[in-house]
């Protein structure tokens, strides 16, 4: 199954890093799309280089702040139907996943069942 992480931006940029490299580092190689919300502060441009070109990081620049529910569905939607995603974590910018294996036990869990969008 193809895995997908929505991650919200806005200022941040080193709390963005920060949660981007945990989740390069989890086995399954998932696709990461990052949202910035129009960052005023010029750092969603700054993802947008340092992942310029990726095949697993893509990032998203709002022309406005959109709100928090409104841009995490513009990045649901994008790995949807660009990337194919068939499961979509959506995650906050301050979140570092440690376990290496996080993917695999997601995908073996009934979690995937019982829950959905």
């Amino acid at each position: 199954m193809k895995v997908a992480f929505v991650v919200l931006h806005y200022c941040q940029v080193d709390v963005t890093f920060n949660c981007i490299d945990s989740l390069l580092n989890l086995k399954g190689a998932p696709q990461i799309i990052v949202v910035d919300n129009a960052s005023p502060d010029g750092s969603g441009k700054q993802l947008d280089e340092k992942f310029k070109g990726s095949n697993q990081v893509f990032v998203i620049l709002n022309d406005a702040n959109l709100g928090f529910a409104t841009a995490n569905n513009i990045g649901y939607a994008y790995a949807k139907q660009e990337l194919g995603a068939e499961v979509i974590a959506v995650i906050n910018n301050d979140t570092i996943i440690e376990d290496s294996l996080f993917i695999e036990k997601l995908l073996t869990s009934d979690l995937l069942s019982r829950y959905h969008i």
